[in-house]
């Protein structure tokens, strides 16, 4: 009986590792447009690459961030005006709320451009 459940436990604890949205190995370009296809929304900016793996959101994101600010005797604390992103800062979803430092897909807005470039030539060519 104790065999059954460890084994059990075990192909659980596989199938939560091996899912997508909480492995960030496992996330691909191509995983992601399979999981989300209709997440179309391309960032250019300060978001490149950036998705949540729980709903597809694109942005916003809150990220940890180490921040600077000026500390006075008269004043005391000043507005932040320095801001460092830390190697594998958590990030939380402004969408769904989900919390990772999963968010980075490396290719992610390359890979849904060329899927809109590839959508574009088909409509072109059914409308002539």
């Amino acid at each position: 009986m104790m065999i059954h459940r460890q084994k059990t436990a075990r192909r659980i604890f596989e199938r939560w590792y091996n899912d997508s949205a909480t492995n960030p190995q496992t996330m691909t370009p191509k995983k992601f447009h399979k999981k989300f296809p209709s997440v179309h929304q391309i960032n250019s900016s300060c978001a490149i690459d950036m998705a949540c793996p729980a709903c597809g959101n694109r942005g916003p994101f809150f990220v940890e961030v180490k921040t600077f600010v000026e500390l006075t005797d008269e004043d005391g604390y000043g507005p932040a005006d320095r801001f460092e992103e830390l190697e594998g800062s958590m990030v939380e979803c402004g969408q769904c709320g989900s919390q990772g430092s999963d968010f980075l897909i490396e290719g992610l807005d390359e890979h849904l451009s060329k899927i809109a470039e590839k959508t574009a030539r088909k409509t072109a060519k059914r409308q002539a």
